[in-house]
């Protein structure tokens, strides 16, 4: 996303969930080193995950994911951040790389679940590494130039979709032409009006 509060996750663990139900099995990683609102929703704040996954090129270390409720999804938090001159950055591509190629021993596929665009520039080192990428937008929330201007530094042909979070049915007005002469009144069935 551009932006933070956007859905994300949201729609990552909606994914997960959909593609799972086709009998893959999948795992989110969490890489978003300065909030981590998968680590935190799984209360996975304090566990190892990708950081301690990814290793330092050193020796194999262990493979931290964890499951959840629904069958075929796994998720691995960012782990323990170190913020020191010393310490290697788990978002360099080679560690991603090593991180990715690590997870699809055990993964049928891997979704990554990235900082926003603009505020940082982790997710465009994560772009270069991943297969492609998918745009999520708050509608109604996030500016029109500050989605522009994350897309022309990204790289619009690096997306392979976008979402639009949040949209209700009659803001957008192709829904509005094609389907809008269907009308819910509440407590009562759909019904075609004209």
């Amino acid at each position: 996303s551009a932006l933070a509060g956007e859905g994300k996750t949201t729609v990552t663990l909606a994914l997960a969930d959909k593609l799972s139900s086709s009998g893959k099995r999948v795992l989110v990683i969490d890489l978003d080193i300065h909030r981590g609102t998968l680590s935190r929703a799984a209360h996975l704040e304090e566990a190892p995950g990708a950081i301690e996954s990814s290793g330092n090129g050193g020796e194999m270390p262990i493979f931290h994911s964890f499951h959840t409720d629904v069958e075929g999804v796994s998720i691995m938090p960012t782990g323990q951040v170190i913020m020191d001159e010393s310490s290697i950055p788990l978002l360099s591509p080679e560690r991603i790389q090593r991180l990715i190629a690590r997870s699809l021993e055990h993964f049928d596929l891997v979704l990554l679940d990235c900082p926003p665009l603009t505020p940082v520039a982790d997710t465009h080192i994560i772009g270069d590494v991943a297969d492609t990428s998918i745009l999520v937008v708050r509608s109604g929330s996030t500016p029109r130039d500050v989605l522009d201007q994350a897309i022309s530094q990204y790289g619009k042909d690096k997306f392979f979709a976008a979402v639009l979070n949040r949209a209700q049915p009659h803001e957008i007005p192709y829904f509005r032409e094609v389907y809008g002469y269907y009308r819910r009144e509440p407590g009562k069935p759909l019904k075609k009006t004209r």
